[in-house]
């Protein structure tokens, strides 16, 4: 979700200051980087048994009613936060013996900053916002509490998850967070500039070579009938997630394992090089909000659905429509690339029952009615099929493509820590400052280092 919000996704991988920009709704730590999961902990009201210890606790109570003091951080502004109150305000009012303090941090790097800061003072809050470019990272620093047990204990249904969903949230076969919302890279494109240019409708399965023949072409025109510059597509603030769905259908996945990450190789740098150039050759100049869409200068538009909705929707005037993300080869079928804003629970809670009851809450259809204005809903159901019902106004079709077809391919990224170091920008390669080899080489270099660096450990740098 875009201002207004978990890649892959399951793109559970990226850069951490890049793509929690481009996925937020408006805008006792332990070092187990050898990728050794946290393992549940002791908890006031209740605590995961131990499969091996024959006087492990039994399940605690779902109806325990034990007072309990709750906080939840988020990023989450404006509206958006009005509305997570009023939900978190029904729950306390049906659950009195539990209080929560919702936490409204800085957005960006300085959220990470902070709940590193309350981890190590142990006053992690109990519920913790999160991108899914943070799960392998805290997961992997010890900082999120499993959730399977706390889940089973009160009947949690994820088959009500969309697909993709569950496998984004699950890490060494553990659910680490719950999700608030469910994004997915889609293809935008203006139907009037099409027109202009003589171009037929793009497919609901467009190909790159159908994005790049377009693109040309609405490029070329120079100007519109109104005079104004055109531009043919830009990936906007999602280039890293269209990156990796285009290697994943050219068989050069990003590899590794979790002492090692592979990202360069002179296959991916000659792979790579065709989307850059698109971007370079027909594209707008890097660092431009959604003007070029909004007032129609932009033939195609990849990235986010609700980033373009909240932050452009009602401005249009012109007709846009929605098709699925672009892949390299369509007989092969739908490639869908899934994200999140998700909610895990901090492994020093002192009220972990009363903290999945919470997480319960907020992730119910109930919720998804309320914050249905904010969010596109991560669960089938009456929210979600209302969603993709044809639309009379913009975006004037259906939201269809977001409902995976079956045989879709889902893009799957390494599961691990490192992927969040990758660090190199594509900006750069765009404004001609680089090249797309010297970026590969750039997010190669900034794996290595961080594999060897104390670093990896999210609290290392509290710690010492």
């Amino acid at each position: 979700m875009k201002k207004g919000k978990l890649t892959a996704l399951f793109l559970v991988v990226a850069i951490v200051a890049g793509l929690f920009a481009a996925c937020s709704p408006n805008s006792s730590p332990t070092d187990s980087q050898g990728g050794s999961a946290p393992s549940p902990t002791d908890s006031q009201g209740g605590s995961a048994p131990n499969p091996g210890d024959p006087s492990a606790p039994p399940a605690y109570d779902p109806d325990d009613t034990t007072p309990a003091s709750l906080t939840i951080c988020t990023w989450w502004g404006g509206n958006v936060f009005k509305t997570l109150k009023a939900v978190i305000d029904e729950f306390t009012a049906d659950n009195p013996h539990i209080t929560v303090e919702p936490l409204l941090w800085p957005y960006g790097q300085d959220y990470e900053q902070k709940l590193i800061v309350a981890t190590a003072a142990d006053q992690q809050p109990d519920l913790i916002t999160m991108v899914d470019t943070t799960f392998a990272k805290f997961w992997f620093g010890g900082v999120l509490e499993p959730l399977d047990f706390y889940l089973d204990a009160i009947d949690y249904d994820t088959g009500r998850w969309l697909p993709g969903v569950k496998e984004l949230h699950t890490f060494d076969g553990k659910i680490v967070a719950m999700p608030l919302h469910r994004e997915q890279r889609v293809t935008w494109y203006n139907v009037d500039l099409f027109k202009e240019a003589g171009l037929p409708d793009l497919p609901q399965q467009p190909t790159w070579d159908d994005i790049e023949h377009a693109a040309r072409t609405i490029s070329e025109m120079g100007t519109n009938a109104a005079g104004k510059q055109v531009y043919g597509v830009r990936i906007h603030q999602d280039y890293w997630c269209c990156l990796g769905g285009y290697l994943n259908d050219m068989g050069l996945p990003i590899e590794g394992d979790a002492d090692s990450g592979r990202f360069y190789t002179p296959e991916r740098v000659v792979a790579a090089e065709r989307l850059f150039n698109m971007m370079i050759n027909y594209g707008p100049s890097t660092g431009l909000t959604f003007e070029p869409m909004i007032s129609g200068f932009l033939g195609i538009d990849i990235g986010q659905p609700t980033g373009f909705v909240n932050e452009a929707g009602r401005e249009v005037r012109f007709e846009t429509r929605m098709v699925n993300l672009p892949v390299v080869d369509a007989s092969k079928g739908q490639s869908v690339t899934v994200s999140c804003n998700s909610l895990g629970m901090g492994n020093q809670s002192k009220y972990k029952p009363a903290a999945t009851k919470l997480l319960a809450a907020l992730t119910s259809p109930e919720a998804e009615e309320k914050m249905k204005a904010f969010v596109l809903t991560p669960s089938s159901g009456a929210v979600y099929d209302e969603l993709l019902a044809p639309k009379d106004t913009f975006p004037y079709d259906s939201f269809q493509v977001l409902d995976p077809k079956p045989g879709a391919r889902f893009n799957v990224w390494p599961k691990f820590d490192w992927v969040t170091s990758v660090g190199a920008s594509f900006d750069a390669v765009i404004n001609g400052d680089t090249t797309v080899e010297d970026y590969f080489l750039e997010g190669q270099d900034n794996i290595d280092n961080y594999l060897i660096s104390p670093g990896r450990n999210p609290l290392a740098s509290v710690e010492d």
